[in-house]
């Protein structure tokens, strides 16, 4: 059905318009997570065949399916390191910062060349 709507034309177009915005890991990201789901369509067509089953019980397995499915790969975004200077540095959802040679709360001092 999600082809006869040509929904993964609507999609590609999708990514492409990402990686023309300079956004590339979010199209990958995207197209892996599309053929994901498709991969798990074609798991239940080919597991039920012409089975009739309650809404509920397709629900309950397509949800057991995706949570196997997301836990298998960590997209890189969510798994980096960043290093940068404290004059560059631009606040971002941080769960850990280190501050190299900080001490008790001071930042590091460094001498300017003014004297």
């Amino acid at each position: 059905m999600l082809l006869n709507l040509k929904v993964d034309r609507n999609i590609s177009e999708t990514f492409n318009e990402y990686i023309k915005l300079g956004m590339p890991d979010l199209a990958k990201d995207g197209s892996l997570s599309w053929q994901k789901l498709m991969d798990i369509l074609d798991e239940f067509a080919n597991s039920f065949g012409d089975e009739v089953i309650s809404l509920q019980e397709y629900f309950s397995v397509f949800k057991d399916v995706v949570a196997k499915a997301e836990s298998r790969d960590i997209p890189m975004r969510m798994d980096t390191v960043t290093f940068t200077s404290i004059d560059v540095y631009k606040p971002q959802e941080v769960k850990v910062c280190f501050v190299l040679g900080a001490v008790q709360g001071e930042l590091p001092f460094i001498p300017s060349d003014n004297g």
